[in-house]
């Protein structure tokens, strides 16, 4: 599968997953069947250890392996430039571990006993630290994201902008509905509509960055191709520069 096709491929898969858990959703809220297990369970974006949940994890691996593909091809910028791109891309490998380890969830009840933050924005007390690891992030990265064409560099951003849209900004918001919001059955309405909004954005924003990485790597003269036959399956890279 070429770089140009994989975008849309992961744009399609995407939106039959939202579409699937908008559907369990509303099998669970009109039709009283369970979205806490069983097949519906799979496509809920706010369960863990699910497809949705997968999915989301592999699209930051990918986003993950094309940043190594551009680090491992900009030694001709300079051994600065190119540590930005092997920060970012091990970056976004701990992400990817993340969203299926859910490892920031550890610092949810310390953070929340230490500073009260039982309600209100940061009752998912883990985006205080998330926060100011995405500053420094954001501060390091600035001369990679400057280096960028005009075009790529408004992509990347944009990416960047709807996925922590949907990973920290609602979830602040959702921690202001979450206490008071809850019924017999699991979540209300405002909680379940924010919990989607912002699965949604993160998978959005997961493929929107690997649409810009892919361009930054074409840009770079790094060809990257998914390759599928019998018995094989591998992601090439190479040099597409002519000689």
């Amino acid at each position: 599968m070429s770089s140009t096709r994989l975008p849309r491929v992961l744009g399609l898969v995407t939106a039959v997953l939202v579409a699937l858990h908008l559907a369990a959703l509303a099998a669970d809220r009109l039709l009283g069947a369970t979205r806490l297990t069983g097949p519906l369970r799979q496509v809920d974006l706010n369960a863990e250890g699910n497809l949705t949940s997968w999915w989301g994890s592999f699209l930051l691996l990918l986003a993950a392996g094309v940043a190594a593909a551009v680090a491992a091809g900009s030694r001709a910028d300079g051994p600065a430039a190119a540590r930005r791109w092997w920060v970012l891309a091990g970056l976004l490998a701990l992400m990817s571990i993340d969203e299926t380890a859910q490892l920031h969830d550890l610092a949810t009840g310390p953070l929340r006993r230490a500073l009260g933050t039982d309600l209100g924005l940061f009752h998912f007390a883990w985006v205080i630290p998330a926060l100011l690891a995405l500053v420094a992030s954001a501060a390091y990265l600035a001369p990679l994201v400057r280096s960028l064409e005009p075009v790529v560099r408004r992509r990347f951003l944009v990416a960047v902008g709807v996925y922590v849209a949907g990973a920290v900004v609602l979830e602040m918001l959702g921690g202001l509905v979450v206490d008071t919001d809850v019924d017999v059955r699991g979540y209300t309405a405002p909680y379940l509509t924010t919990m989607t909004a912002e699965e949604t954005l993160e998978l959005v924003g997961s493929v929107l960055l690997v649409t810009a990485l892919l361009a930054v790597a074409a840009g770079r003269g790094v060809a990257l191709a998914l390759r599928f036959g019998p018995g094989e399956g591998a992601v090439e890279a190479r040099d597409a520069r002519p000689s």
